[in-house]
Parts: structure tokens; sequence; C-alpha cells
């Protein structure tokens, strides 16, 4: 059975989501991967059952747009059949897309999927960032739970949001998570203020113990060499037209296919194959310009972002943020210059998230190139 909602959840494969294009399902591949054959028939999918348009989300994940709300439990199974997606997100893992097999990243990931069962039930945004590379890449993406390296080489778990963290192992891993849950959701349920983990870190509520050794210090993500992973490749604001997909991946041939939470993807094995519609990267993923699908595909959004996207992206701003609305869904943290729909116009926020309180109010599209 299909569980159906329009908004206050996250979607999954067998949770719909109804957007102003249809219903959207969301999908978590294992490891964040796809076999070249579970990525054809993932774009197959979602061109006979959905509208043919893909979004890989600020997390990694996949959602497919469109659906009529009749193919909606038959794409469920075919998901689930095609081996495409995990089949329990109690646990939301964010993995680092720069594993290698059988190193750390791998090796936590399937401690917390062997162990899921005995991991309490955490709120539906809930997640753990596995980032276990030799500097960190996943502290811009939102996430409760971090395990991270120290300089020490040690692994360390902490809290969004704190400074310092606990040295752990994989024997403890499990039990020390399990803890920390039992923590939020207590503090969710007794304080209203409490929303997020970073919240009990902002209202001193951690306790001692989870603040012992201090955290790699990193003012700027440190990729690793991209070409050691394969060709990887941008999407226009996290967007794929599952048609242009296919079609690069029978022209490339890749044996699999990692998505990552920076709106782009990585074909292993493919000799730096060209395609019109992506764009190549070499050696760095950081993106200019965030943008959510807008108001043609979101009823929260009351402007298309794509299009004003596409308008200021020669602004000298390091970090720009277009938002629908005020939920900020296309990045969590503070852009440069974040721009919100407010009822067909404009918000305008420096240095702020899209929930942040306006410095500008209410502009048209004219008067935002004219203040900015």
């Amino acid at each position: 059975m299909i569980d159906i909602k329009k908004n206050g959840w996250c979607p999954f494969y067998n949770k719909a989501f109804l957007a102003k294009d249809g219903y959207l399902l969301r999908i978590t591949p294992n490891k964040s991967s796809l076999s070249y054959d579970k990525a054809v028939n993932l774009c197959e999918l979602s061109l006979s059952m959905g509208n043919g348009l893909l979004d890989i989300t600020n997390r990694g994940n996949i959602q497919i747009r469109g659906i009529k709300k009749p193919n909606i439990e038959k794409l469920s199974k075919e998901l689930l059949k095609k081996e495409i997606t995990i089949e329990n997100d109690k646990v939301k893992i964010i993995i680092s897309p720069f594993w290698v097999k059988n190193d750390d990243n791998i090796k936590f990931s399937n401690i917390f999927i062997s162990q899921n069962s005995y991991i309490p039930i955490s709120p539906d945004k809930f997640s753990i960032a596995i980032d276990l590379g030799a500097s960190p890449v996943l502290r811009d993406v939102l996430s409760d739970i971090r395990l991270e390296k120290t300089d020490k080489g040690e692994k360390i778990l902490y809290v969004d949001g704190s400074k310092l963290g606990r040295i752990i192992n994989e024997e403890n891993i499990v039990s020390y998570i399990t803890e920390l849950i039992k923590l939020y959701n207590h503090c969710i349920s007794k304080y209203k203020h409490i929303k997020k983990m970073s919240c009990i870190v902002k209202y001193d509520l951690l306790p001692k113990k989870w603040m012992q050794i201090p955290i790699l210090k990193s003012s700027r993500r440190k990729f690793p060499n991209l070409k050691k992973f394969g060709s990887s490749y941008t999407s226009k604001y996290g967007r794929i037209d599952a048609a242009l997909f296919l079609d690069f991946l029978k022209t490339s041939k890749p044996t699999n296919i990692r998505f990552t939470p920076f709106k782009s993807f990585i074909f292993e094995n493919n000799n730096n194959v060209e395609h019109s519609s992506f764009t190549s990267v070499d050696n760095n993923y950081e993106l200019k310009v965030y943008s959510c699908p807008g108001s043609n595909s979101c009823s929260s959004s009351s402007i298309n972002t794509h299009e004003l996207a596409d308008r200021l992206s020669y602004l000298r701003y390091n970090k720009i943020h277009i938002s629908g609305c005020k939920k900020g869904c296309a990045l969590s943290k503070p852009a440069d210059l974040t721009l919100v729909g407010n009822n067909g116009l404009i918000d305008v926020i420096f240095n702020g998230k899209a929930s942040d309180k306006p410095n500008i109010s209410s502009l048209t599209d004219k008067q935002l190139l004219e203040n900015l």
C-alpha cells in the first residue's frame, strides 16, 4: 500500500508526494550508486510512468517526477523489484560519493544497513553523513550527525553544529548512534524550539561526553582527484531529462553511475565521453548557483527559479541560492546572495538562508536587477 500526502513528509519509493507537476517518488540507491542496467531501468520507468524528469537532490537521492496516480503502486513495486532503491530508509545515510571498495565509508555504511533493525526510529528528515575521506566534503550538506576523521586519522562522531565530537569504532558506532537518536527524540518531544540536532548544540542540551575531541578544521571543501573515480558531469540545477540521460548512458556505457549531493553524477569507466546536455567536471564540484524546481514543478513556489537562475548567473557572487519559498530545499546553508519567492515577488537576503529575514522585500524582476 502506497502512502500519499501533499506536504509534511519526505517522499520515498513507497511514499508519494503530490507536487504541481504530478506525484513524485524519491529513491535512495544503495551507496548512491546504480549499475548501468539499473540506471537504464530508472530512465525507462521515468519515461513510461512519469513525465520523464528526474531530480538529483541535495543529499544525492533521485526524485522521479510527474507520476500519474494510477501508476504510483506499479512504479513503486518495479523500483524495489529491480533493486533501484533500498527498501528501508529508517536510517537515512548520506555517504561521500568518493568512496572506494572496502574503505571506511563502505564499512560503516554496511554496518548501518545490517544493524538497521536495532536503531530507533527517527523523524523523516533525520540523517547521518558518512564522510570518511582524508578531508570532509559533506559539511555543506544538511545532516544531523556526522562521521568524519580527525587530523590523526581517528574516526569521530559529532552532532551538526558542534566543533567537538567523540572517537568511535566499528564496535560501538551503533550504540552511540542509538543514544544520539534517543536524545534527539526526547528533545523534540519536550522542547518546541528544537527542530534539528544542531538546535541541541545551540541551546546547550548536548551532554559533555559528546564534546571531547576537536573535529578537523576545514575552511573549504577539498575534493579528491575526480578522475580517480571516473568521468564527472553536472546536471543543471540537479534536473535530468530521462530521455537525454538514457541516450548518454547508451552512448558511453559506464559500468556504474554514482549520484552526488552536488547536483552531479559520476560515470565509472566511460573514457570521458562528451554529451551536449551535461557539463563535464575536471577537478571541482563547487556550485555557484543553487535552484529548486520552481513554480513549474512545485506548488509552494511562486517564481520560476530556473529562469531567474539563468538570468542571474553572471553576478559576481561566489554562491547564489534561488528558492521558490522560504523552505530553501536547494540549499540549507547560507549563501552570499539568496533570492526567495514571495507571492510572485522576490525577497533578497545577503549572507543568509532562505528562512532568514529579508534585507530587501517584495521586488519585481525589474526592481531586483536594479538592486543587484
